[in-house]
């Protein structure tokens, strides 16, 4: 279970970082834009 645990613990980071870079890229398309 501690296993499993730890999965999914690493998983919610991974789609953490993955949301923040797409957010920065997303910022940074409409600054380049205007």
């Amino acid at each position: 279970i501690a296993e499993v645990e730890r999965v999914l613990s690493v998983l919610d980071g991974a789609v953490l970082v993955i949301s923040a870079v797409e957010g920065v890229q997303a910022q940074t398309r409409v600054l380049t834009r205007t």
